[in-house]
């Protein structure tokens, strides 16, 4: 059997093992009570398991999801009897729209954790050195100009020996910022902080779950950036009053692939 979970590129068979199938379920019960699905995305069906698993080889108690988003992996992570801080900006910007606070706060009697909301920048993490137990990052640093800089503040703000999780979706034809190249130099800040959790294995380009293949296979699971809209869905768009979102396309396609990363913080 194919090692996993690993530091690397995510497989298109990642999705039939057990431990995958079974953490989707889990999450999606979270879902249903949070009234909020995003596993059905391609990349969040990956991520989240390996973010689980992840979670599942370390111990601790006071953890960050930096730049959360709005997201059940908060809520999970408490329900696990960790102390959880849900960190993003809540400006009022196009990615969050002044929704991310209310999101949790308005959810917060649906569980059983604690959790906590805080606004912030990953660039400044508004918290002191050593703070956290573990620190996780579900597809933020690709969309940032300094992504290293970030990581910087995330191993900052780790006690040494905690847990520091990402993953990042990545350019495989450098069209976006996240290219192959950045995505060296956000490993090399990784590893130059700590040891890896999970062994670094190269994955062949054949059996990487990328774009280009759920574009073919199952374009529902592509976010309205990545994909063309369907006949039904142009149709429901015109008769909701959305001409507007009634086009052939949604965007412009993009072929990417999907990393997660796991570190232990070494001792300074």
């Amino acid at each position: 059997m194919r090692q996993y979970p690993r530091n690397g590129f995510a497989r298109r068979d990642d999705m039939e093992r057990t431990e995958v199938v079974q953490a989707i379920d889990e999450l999606q019960s979270f879902e249903t009570r949070l009234r909020y699905r995003v596993s059905n995305y391609w990349n969040r069906r990956w991520e989240y398991p390996f973010l689980m698993a992840a979670s599942q080889s370390a111990s601790f108690g006071l953890a960050l999801d930096a730049g959360c988003g709005k997201s059940v992996l908060p809520f999970w992570l408490a329900h696990r009897g960790n102390r959880v801080i849900a960190l993003d900006i809540d400006d009022g910007s196009f990615y969050s729209r002044g929704e991310v606070g209310d999101f949790y706060h308005s959810r917060s009697a649906a569980h059983n954790g604690e959790l906590s909301f805080v606004e912030g920048s990953l660039y400044s993490i508004p918290f002191p050195d050593e703070t956290f137990d573990a620190v996780f990052s579900v597809s933020v640093l690709e969309h940032l100009e300094m992504p290293t800089a970030a990581i910087g503040e995330l191993v900052r703000v780790l006690r040494p020996g905690g847990l520091v999780v990402v993953t990042i979706d990545v350019s495989l034809d450098d069209r976006r910022q996240m290219t192959l190249e950045n995505l060296d130099s956000c490993i090399c800040s990784l590893e130059g902080a700590g040891s890896p959790l999970f062994p670094r294995i190269d994955v062949p380009d054949n059996d990487l779950m990328t774009t280009d293949w759920y574009l073919l296979h199952e374009p529902s699971a592509l976010p309205w950036r990545l994909r063309k809209r369907s006949w039904s869905e142009r149709i429901g768009a015109i008769l909701s009053g959305h001409p507007d979102q009634a086009g052939p396309s949604q965007g412009t396609f993009f072929s990417m692939g999907v990393v997660g990363l796991a570190y232990l913080k070494t001792s300074d």
